[in-house]
């Protein structure tokens, strides 16, 4: 997007520098929107001293090894996620997040490792995930990258601490068309912890992507790919400003058991289900696609961070 023959973030960074006052010394936002509309904070219309902040939340569902094919997770997330530029000369940019998760409202069922028999482990499940990263966006076109690092704290029947690092890499062609790499690596084990015949171990992924800027705001990506035990992987994600400060993103992913069906594959199967509402305070959603430093990778949930369950 230009403006006045002069890239967005250009025009925005000297606009700040003049006198510190950031869109009030410019007059419009960088969609063009006068300032002195409505209620900045909520219309999405100029917020310098917010800009790089999103504000989520919405309804989670999930299901992994974990759950024995007995039990589903439904419940709600709520978040937030904040990126900003590095400062370094290549715009490379830095993102810091969390997103908190509640579900099994009524009791989480699994099966026992001795007895084989249901019990009711919590009254209900809690998650905590936390994502740092940093990250290069490509100017029009070109390549850009980033890399990320996830903790995920799992309150269930036992608690339990993972992490993994993801990476992203692909090739901008132009404002419509993208297609990369995208990846996730287990770096620690709970080990220490056996938990329902097995201990807990992150699920490496290995997903190539197709992603598409749609012609009236918004974009989606498809993925394909495997895990690192030979499983298959499927998902997508679709993104949707609602006009102002909120947009609408929604997000699956598939794992396919290797077992194909029967009751090795019921007790394997992983999905992950996000439909959440997205705030950007004092920022205009539409926007954020012109925007080099908005984050490359959404905080951590259960389609992004899945779980495997490995045996003794």
């Amino acid at each position: 997007m230009l403006m006045a023959g002069v890239p967005v973030v250009a025009r925005l960074e000297a606009c700040f520098e003049d006198n510190g006052e950031g869109c009030s010394s410019c007059g419009v936002d960088e969609c063009g929107v006068p300032c002195d509309l409505g209620w900045e904070v909520f219309d999405g219309q100029c917020g310098p001293w917010l800009r790089g902040l999103s504000v989520f939340a919405g309804a989670d569902g999930f299901k992994g090894p974990l759950d024995r094919g007995r039990n589903g997770n439904f419940g709600l997330n709520e978040g937030l996620n904040l990126a900003r530029p590095l400062g370094d000369p290549w715009n490379c940019g830095y993102q810091i997040g969390a997103n908190f998760v509640q579900s099994d409202f009524s009791g989480a069922s699994v099966v026992t490792a001795d007895n084989n028999q249901y019990h009711l482990f919590a009254p209900m499940r809690k998650q905590y995930f936390a994502t740092a990263g940093i990250f290069q966006r490509a100017q029009g076109r070109g390549f850009q990258w980033g890399a990320a690092y996830d903790f995920l704290h799992d309150i269930y029947f036992q608690n339990a601490n993972l992490q993994q690092l993801r990476s992203y890499s692909s090739f901008v062609f132009d404002d419509v068309w993208e297609i990369g790499y995208y990846g996730a690596y287990g770096i620690s084990t709970d080990k220490d912890r056996v938990v329902v015949g097995g201990r807990l171990d992150p699920t490496d992924m290995f997903a190539l992507f197709i992603h598409r800027n749609f012609e009236n705001g918004g974009d989606g990506r498809i993925w394909a790919g495997a895990t690192g035990n030979g499983d298959g992987l499927l998902g997508a994600d679709l993104w949707v400003p609602l006009g102002k400060g909120f947009a609408l993103e929604n997000r699956i992913n598939y794992m396919i058991p290797k077992q194909g069906q029967g009751i090795d594959a019921i007790t394997r199967e992983s999905w992950g289900l996000i439909i959440q509402l997205v705030w950007y305070p004092g920022q205009n959603a539409k926007c954020q696609q012109q925007n080099i430093y908005r984050p490359l990778f959404n905080v951590a949930d259960n389609s992004l961070f899945m779980v495997d369950r490995l045996g003794h």
